[in-house]
């Protein structure tokens, strides 16, 4: 896992139509962790399917698909000192600068 994977991961879960991924991530404390978790509920499969498709690019263990998606929620939620939206505006303000050029 690295940066750029959480990076890369952060640019996926901006977009509005993955904003159920993004509230299922942040608010996911299941016992088994994201790796081992079977949800039971036909909306939390769909959404937990939806992440692995979306964020899953094929280099993953275990650790490190449970460690990258552990370090995307304290992004989301702000714990690591930036909030999503912070994240968001920053990679988008860096977009623009780019597209100026």
């Amino acid at each position: 896992m690295s940066l750029q994977q959480i990076l890369d991961a952060l640019d996926i879960l901006a977009n509005p139509k993955n904003i159920d991924v993004v509230e299922y991530i942040k608010s996911f404390n299941e016992y088994g962790g994201f790796m081992y978790t079977k949800e039971t509920t036909p909306l939390r499969i769909a959404t937990q399917k939806k992440m692995d498709d979306l964020l899953d690019d094929g280099t993953h263990s275990g650790a490190s698909w449970g460690c990258m998606l552990r370090n995307i929620k304290a992004s989301l939620n702000g714990v690591n000192g930036y909030s999503y939206e912070q994240i968001v505006t920053a990679k988008n303000k860096e977009r623009d600068q780019v597209q100026e050029y």
